[in-house]
């Protein structure tokens, strides 16, 4: 059997309100909580902390007087500023201007699809391409079908169609 004594409030006694009340302005909640906890012999967490604040209308206000290092994130992307080019294109295109050459790269060039590859959902198997062509409530949607593919390893596209999704290379095969 647990030493904590059980009140109306749970394990929360009086003095130990009194005393919450008295570090909430001195110590973060994981410190009041080791504070309590070895002075009251209870269990009580960080949130267990910041809940019973809370319950108690004490607004715990963030310490300023600890300062953290700024430590700058690692952002993706090569510093090219591509999500400004793709938002100017955007709205060059919603103005229905001609882009012309404003230093914006080329759009993807989508590869011709070979007629003699081109299947319909039903003829999809794990290494046909699955880029679809055409709208599909048209009896003219099939997707591409190129044996280029690999569903199981992760690529179902050819490498054609995989550079315009991913607008990267094709994966290659790790060689052992």
């Amino acid at each position: 059997m647990n030493d904590i004594s059980w009140t109306i409030d749970g394990p929360w006694s009086e003095l130990a309100m009194v005393r919450l009340r008295e570090l909430a302005d001195q110590k973060s909640c994981s410190e009041i909580a080791r504070v309590l906890n070895r002075e009251f012999r209870t269990a009580f967490t960080r949130n267990a902390v910041i809940g019973k604040l809370a319950r108690m209308g004490i607004n715990k206000a963030k310490r300023t007087d600890i300062v953290q290092p700024h430590v700058p994130r690692n952002r993706k992307g090569n510093g090219t500023g591509t999500k400004a080019k793709n938002l100017t294109r955007i709205l060059a295109i919603a103005a229905g201007s001609d882009l012309g050459d404003a230093g914006l790269p080329p759009e993807p060039q989508i590869a011709e699809i070979d007629p003699a590859h081109a299947c319909t959902l039903h003829g999809l198997t794990n290494m046909t391409c699955r880029w679809p062509h055409g709208d599909p409530q048209t009896a003219e949607f099939h997707y591409c079908g190129t044996p280029d593919a690999d569903l199981a390893a992760g690529r179902p596209y050819c490498r054609a169609h995989a550079r315009v999704a991913r607008g990267v290379p094709y994966p290659r095969a790790k060689v052992a």
